[in-house]
């Protein structure tokens, strides 16, 4: 779903060639830096109080108008962030809400809206026939999985991932939606996401 999420919604040029730190994104699992950049932001010190790391330190590269790149590095680079579900829901749900600017509604519209493409479809597709209206089943339903697995397999041929994982894209999205909704019950609960033991102070955005 990362590398789905980063093929579709991410404007990589924008990312590249526009200095608005609007436009900032980074991966934690792998940040390089020329030294005299990551010296003059202030290295992971100016962040440590941020919850995603490796976007503060994006956005600051932004604001102190130095460049900032995308590289998609699958076969160059192998990493492995977690071993079990609870630690990729825990993990996940740290970040998610802060990447949607800290609102929660950003968070379930997003969910809505991913829900409607790729969940939706697929149980519209067998049980449409149930329905006491039929208009558009199943060529609508069909057109929209089609149309969500083909982009999601054009994303992992880029990536140099599986073809057949975009089967699962509904799977994903409800599992997402767990995640999402551990997050709100951190947000509301504790005031913020929990981690190794400790609530992590609430983060928007630009924090």
């Amino acid at each position: 779903m990362m590398m789905f999420t980063i093929i579709n919604y991410l404007p990589e040029l924008a990312v590249r060639y526009i200095p608005w730190p609007v436009f900032a994104a980074a991966n934690g699992q792998c940040l390089a830096f020329r030294r005299s950049a990551y010296v003059r932001i202030g290295g992971h010190a100016a962040v440590r109080a941020n919850v995603v790391e490796d976007m503060g330190l994006a956005w600051n590269i932004k604001r102190h108008g130095l460049r900032l790149v995308m590289a998609e590095g699958n076969r160059l680079i192998h990493t492995r962030m977690y071993h079990t579900w609870a630690e990729v829901r825990d993990g996940f749900a740290k970040n998610i809400l802060a990447g949607h600017g800290g609102k929660p509604l950003f968070l379930v519209l997003s969910g809505l809206f991913h829900w409607w493409l790729f969940v939706v479809p697929w149980l519209w597709l067998p049980l449409g026939w149930l329905l006491p209206w039929r208009e558009g089943w199943p060529w609508m339903p069909l057109a929209m999985v089609a149309l969500g697995g083909g982009v999601r397999m054009l994303s992992a041929a880029a990536t140099h991932q599986r073809l057949r994982d975009a089967l699962l894209l509904p799977i994903s999205n409800i599992l997402m939606t767990v995640i999402a909704g551990q997050a709100l019950v951190w947000h509301y609960r504790y005031g913020g996401p929990r981690w190794k033991g400790r609530t992590l102070a609430r983060q928007g955005e630009n924090s």
